[in-house]
């Protein structure tokens, strides 16, 4: 929420449907956002970045976006979708596979439905434990195993927390729609995690990278990856005196 009436919605997508690579040497985009009252709800803001997705891409979203309608028109643009649904949903089992995930349809949406206990064990050894009903669009289990997908699925909140870093100065360095402050205290149970990104001011896309530390290695990494993207062309880099972008293999 950005304030008390103001909403924001954003779809992640992944540059490849194929999940058996999670967590790889690959970049992700923001996409597209989407801002406005709360009226209308995160879903129908969701529904207008729709048109923005095509076939090279996977959607992550939670349980808030598992909207029939919304889950049909990820699919008819050809995108694949990994989808937390809410526990109150009980899809029919059409087919057992053999990973222990099932098929079923949404609508008229064909899914894989992958039921996953999820332990979490925070910084002070306190254990919490849930239970995650994921469906997807990805339903050959031989190509994309469930416990690939449950860990994939993990990247939403990578996503997720780039975009929330994002979105207060998407127009210009404004402020987007906050009244209030935010709390200045919050817990990080895993630590600070870093943001190394770049922005393609020709489509306004960023290209982002979450990480544990920002060494010059995970700089060097991330243009390496850049220069695979754009092979052969010749890229303008501007960035600050930190002292990873002045390292030598940096420069080199």
């Amino acid at each position: 929420m950005a304030g008390e009436d103001q909403v924001s919605a954003g779809l992640g997508g992944l540059s490849d449907g194929n999940a058996h690579d999670a967590g790889g040497d690959r970049t992700r985009g923001l996409i597209g956002a989407t801002f406005g009252p709360t009226t209308p709800g995160e879903s129908r803001y969701a529904r207008r970045l729709c048109a923005l997705l095509g076939p090279d891409m996977l959607v992550l979203a939670d349980r808030a976006f598992d909207g029939n309608d919304l889950l049909a028109a990820v699919a008819g643009r050809g995108a694949q979708f990994l989808v937390r649904l809410k526990s109150t949903r009980r899809p029919p089992l059409a087919a057992r596979l053999c990973d222990g995930s099932f098929l079923s349809r949404i609508g008229e949406v064909v899914v894989r439905i992958i039921d996953a206990d999820i332990t979490v064990t925070c910084a002070d050894g306190t254990k919490i434990a849930s239970r995650y009903r994921l469906a997807t669009t990805l339903l050959d289990p031989r190509r994309d195993s469930a416990a690939a997908l449950i860990r994939l699925y993990h990247e939403r909140w990578e996503i997720e927390s780039a975009y929330l870093a994002l979105r207060h100065t998407l127009l210009g360095g404004v402020p987007m729609g906050f009244v209030k402050r935010p709390r200045a205290t919050y817990n990080r149970y895993n630590g600070v995690m870093q943001m190394i990104a770049a922005l393609d001011l020709a489509t306004g896309r960023l290209y982002y990278r979450i990480r544990k530390r920002k060494r010059w290695r995970e700089v060097l990494s991330f243009l390496k990856t850049l220069r695979v993207r754009w092979p052969g062309e010749k890229l303008y880099v501007i960035a600050d005196n930190y002292s990873p972008h002045k390292h030598p293999q940096v420069r080199a």
